[in-house]
C-alpha cells in the first residue's frame, strides 16, 4: 500500500482520512497546514502521495504547491487535493487530481491508487 502524507486544517476530516486510509492499509502521515507537511517532507520517508487541502492557516494549499513545484525534491510528488474551491482545475494547479468536497471515498481511492501506480520504481 501507499505511503500518504494528509494535509488539513480541519481535524475531523484530517482524523477520518487518516483512519479510513489506514483502514484500508496506508500507511499515513498527518499535517495541519503546509508548513507542517513540508517539515514532515524534510524529516521523513517521502511519501508516495499527498492529499492536500487548499484553505489552510500559517501556509495553505496554493503556497505549498508553489514550493514543491519549484524544488526539485518535490516537484514529481503526486498530489490530490480535496478543496471546496471551485476556482481551480487539476491543470491550473499541477496536480494529479482535484476532489471537491464533500467528495466520495472511492474517488480519493482511485486517486491514490492512480498516483501508486504513477510513481517510479526505485
Amino acid at each position: 500500500m501507499a505511503r500518504v502524507l494528509v494535509v488539513d486544517d480541519d481535524l475531523d476530516i484530517l482524523t477520518a482520512l487518516t483512519m479510513t486510509l489506514q483502514s484500508e492499509g496506508h500507511a499515513v502521515h498527518a499535517a495541519r497546514n503546509g508548513e507542517e507537511a513540508l517539515h514532515a517532507l524534510e524529516r521523513g520517508t517521502p511519501p508516495d502521495v499527498m492529499v492536500l487541502d487548499l484553505m489552510m492557516p500559517v501556509m495553505n494549499g496554493l503556497e505549498l504547491l508553489e514550493v514543491l513545484h519549484a524544488d526539485h525534491r518535490w516537484s514529481r510528488l503526486p498530489v490530490v487535493v480535496l478543496s471546496a474551491n471551485r476556482g481551480y482545475s487539476h491543470e491550473d494547479l499541477g496536480v494529479l487530481r482535484l476532489l471537491r468536497k464533500p467528495f466520495d471515498l472511492d474517488e480519493l481511492f482511485s486517486a491514490i491508487s492512480a498516483a501508486t501506480s504513477s510513481v517510479p520504481s526505485a
